[in-house]
């Protein structure tokens, strides 16, 4: 299988991006899709999720088609992860991906190029303007932590409180945020989140056009993180960060303002770190300004919109999402220019419903069935296999290696552990445990798995019973006269099994069934 070396860009995190192509193969319905992996670097590490960023470039020479809509992400083990595709045209098209924090490979496929799987529930959807009815498609509230398309015709009062009920202007929802201003700076309208931020990357999309003023030249409208307070008191001055306009676009805090930025259709990009306040604004083509504060009073603060200027142009958002807060960045990518293989892992001898792990190539997968299939690079990996039940099952190859020149199934054969039971004793006497019988000369060591055992003794021509469970320690039973938990060293003599009057005498290689009829006419016979 070869592999064709894709050129990917991320916009506002690391550079080098790569997805590993392999050709495509014929399923049971003749019908060829292809895979892509992308391999991660620098994750956040730790449970939960984080949105991936990804620019392919060219996506049509991939087979996707020009709505993007037969494509999916999916973890190695075949779950299909959430996407949302924000923008794309014949050169390029751009998609946040939910992934978990610990999953270094991710596989982008692509199905036929007639097949649709968009979807506003589904597992990919897209920004809600890049459908023919808007938001037809739009599955990101799925995708992000906070999302809002301001869908429709009224607020989602659920998300966002309006609080331009008095003021001179209004805040218009139809399938968009409109902001129309008419009244001096202390009454303008503006709406803010229900829900407050403290560390997060806040990013909307719309525009931001030059004011012409009516009246002063130094108002200010826009969106960003900011405090109810401010917003009514302290206009200038609003809550901790904001994109916005005045004589020139900037960023402000409740100190200063910084200008820097431009007018126009950008999508809008806030984040608050520690101590830190950044700023940027990116057109399609990637990164256009970014600008960043100082500022040592970080408070969690919510998602303001907002117009104080009396302007004849107003402002306009398509929609405003959070993104997971990622201390050290986005994750990077490796590039990997081997291809990627199918392997499926076997399990064998587990009670079914018992959990069992893979850990393999970074990333750890587990199930309950028998089976987790999964898609690697080329080259040799080291995996390792558990289960939960450690104490009880272990995995005869719990460690092993695959590679790309290997077959694709690998068979794991879970063994029951068993404890040693230690019956000590002196002299010759019988034993039967669970039904199982036994003839014992001096002491016997027996191997047993987890459960619940009874037995009888015949000793010393006493008749001795009991019971003893195994849990993950040995077992010691000691009979009278015996030398205590040290185990003499015997053999275990040969076991009987008994039916009836029937005794099935096995010995190693040889099964010989007597009765007693028969024993006891032999014995005659010799006499």
């Amino acid at each position: 299988m070869l592999i064709m070396l894709l050129s990917l860009l991320v916009i506002a995190m690391p550079d080098n991006v790569s997805i590993n192509h392999r050709n495509p193969f014929l399923n049971s319905s003749e019908i060829q899709d292809n895979y892509y992996l992308i391999s991660l670097s620098n994750l956040p590490g730790g449970n939960g999720f984080y949105q991936q960023f990804i620019k392919i470039n060219d996506p049509g020479s991939l087979g996707i088609n020009q709505n993007g809509s037969n494509i999916e992400f999916t973890a190695l083990n075949n779950t299909l992860l959430y996407a949302w595709i924000q923008s794309l045209n014949n050169n390029a098209m751009t998609v946040f991906v939910k992934n978990y924090n610990d999953s270094s490979s991710i596989l982008l496929k692509v199905l036929p190029y007639s097949s649709n799987v968009l979807s506003s529930t589904g597992y990919t959807g897209e920004a809600p303007q890049l459908s023919k009815i808007y938001g037809e498609y739009d599955n990101g509230r799925y995708v992000f932590p906070f999302y809002c398309d301001f869908k429709g015709n009224s607020l989602n009062t659920g998300v966002f409180i309006n609080n331009s009920v008095n003021s001179q202007g209004s805040l218009i929802i139809n399938n968009g945020l409109k902001y129309t201003p008419t009244g001096s700076e202390n009454n303008c309208p503006f709406m803010y989140s229900k829900e407050i931020f403290s560390y997060v990357t806040v990013q909307a999309y719309g525009n931001i056009y030059p004011p012409v003023y009516t009246n002063k030249p130094y108002d200010f409208h826009g969106y960003g993180l900011g405090s109810v307070y401010n917003i009514n008191k302290n206009l200038e001055g609003i809550g901790r960060f904001c994109a916005q306009t005045n004589s020139q676009a900037g960023i402000t805090d409740p100190i200063d303002e910084t200008a820097g930025l431009n007018y126009g259709d950008y999508l809008w990009s806030l984040t608050i770190g520690k101590d830190n306040l950044y700023g940027s604004q990116y057109n399609a083509s990637g990164l256009v300004n970014k600008i960043s504060e100082k500022d040592n009073a970080i408070t969690p603060e919510p998602i303001i919109f907002f117009d104080q200027i009396n302007s004849v142009n107003p402002i306009n958002f398509t929609w405003v999402r959070a993104l997971t807060y990622l201390p050290s960045g986005m994750p990077g990518y490796l590039i990997y220019n081997s291809p990627a293989h199918y392997f499926s892992f076997m399990e064998r001898g587990l009670p079914y419903g018992t959990p069992w792990y893979l850990d393999v190539f970074g990333s750890k997968y587990h199930t309950d069935g028998n089976v987790i299939s999964i898609w690697l690079p080329g080259n040799n990996y080291s995996y390792s296999i558990y289960t939960p039940d450690y104490s009880r099952y272990i995995a005869y190859n719990q460690y092993g290696s695959v590679n790309s020149g290997n077959s694709n199934s690998i068979e794991i054969k879970f063994l029951e552990i068993t404890y040693a039971v230690y019956f000590n004793g002196t002299g010759s006497w019988n034993l039967s445990v669970n039904g199982n019988g036994y003839h014992v000369s001096g002491s016997i060591k027996l191997c047993e798995p987890y459960g619940n055992y009874n037995y009888i003794a015949y000793y010393n021509g006493n008749k001795i019973s009991g019971n003893y469970t195994v849990n993950g320690n040995n077992v010691y039973i000691n009979l009278p006269g015996s030398h205590g938990n040290t185990m003499v060293n015997q053999t275990m003599d040969n076991k009987v099994v008994k039916s009836s009057n029937t005794y099935n005498i096995i010995v190693p290689g040889i099964l010989i069934v007597v009765t007693l009829l028969a024993l006891t006419f032999i014995v005659l016979k010799r006499k």
